[in-house]
């Protein structure tokens, strides 16, 4: 049916966060190699492996922030506009940036927890303290700052 879909036709294909190389191997290499006249597949991984895994050609490394850089993604992400917020938040925020290893998207998901809380000290400290960052009994990709971003949801949505 896939196949049939994309016969001949020039088709640019994104798989985001891939985890398991079967992904590729099992649901799209067949229909796709066949059937494209001409394809551009981009691929985001965590692990170079499974880019091999999968026949990647070119690989692209996306590099950690630095800590200007983090502090500057964590603040347009927890939505902080005001002069006084930003320089009086600045040392715990760059001690957040530094506690997500300076990942983009852990400093971003961050910035979302942080959204939610007012614009305090208190309140950043409360996160930045949380004992969720060094809970090592869950899946990897719920470790530190995803899973504080896990525990500030709602119960019913959790």
């Amino acid at each position: 049916m896939l196949r049939r879909a994309i016969e001949g036709k020039s088709v640019f294909l994104v798989l985001d966060d891939v985890w398991r190389a079967n992904v590729w191997v099992n649901l799209f290499r067949t229909p796709l190699s066949s059937a494209m006249a001409i394809r551009r597949i981009l691929i985001t991984t965590r692990d170079r492996k499974i880019a091999n895994q999968m026949g990647v050609v070119q690989i692209h490394n996306v590099n950690l922030l630095c800590e200007d850089g983090g502090w500057e993604l964590l603040c347009r992400s927890a939505s902080l506009q005001w002069k006084k917020d930003i320089r009086d938040l600045r040392d715990i925020g760059i001690r957040i940036v530094r506690k997500c290893h300076d990942l983009p998207l852990a400093i971003k998901t961050m910035g979302g927890v942080l959204m939610t809380k007012e614009k305090r000290r208190g309140e950043w400290e409360k996160v930045l303290d949380n004992g969720a960052w060094t809970i090592n009994k869950l899946p990897k990709e719920l470790e530190g700052a995803l899973y504080l971003s896990y525990e500030d949801l709602p119960s019913h949505l959790k």
